[in-house]
């Protein structure tokens, strides 16, 4: 997490040199302001999805990685932008707040 935003920088580099031509970079600068419908729902997509997973594992990860149950909660917080995706984001936390074998206390 560290050299997270580093790294998303020089690929988003690399990608606006290779794809100078193309809708791209516009749709990449459009996630991270969360400008449009579709780059909101874009975003919340990606940031619910790996939650959705951890979850069909029954939590697993949360507890190998140390995970908190308010890191999740905060993280899945960020799906609201997308208002449609609220009551999925709600579900996993509901979930999260029923399962306290999940985390690590």
């Amino acid at each position: 997490m560290k050299t997270k935003e580093e790294r998303e920088a020089k690929a988003l580099q690399k990608l606006e040199e290779e794809f100078w031509e193309t809708d791209i970079r516009e749709n990449i600068h459009s996630y991270h302001k969360r400008d449009t419908d579709e780059a909101k729902f874009v975003y919340a997509l990606d940031k619910l999805i790996p939650e959705y997973n951890i979850y069909l594992t029954d939590g697993s990860l949360y507890k190998d990685f140390n995970i908190s149950r308010e890191e999740l909660v905060k993280h899945l917080h960020k799906t609201y932008v997308y208002k449609p995706l609220q009551p999925f984001a709600d579900a996993i936390i509901q979930e999260a707040y029923e399962h306290d074998e999940w985390f690590n206390f």
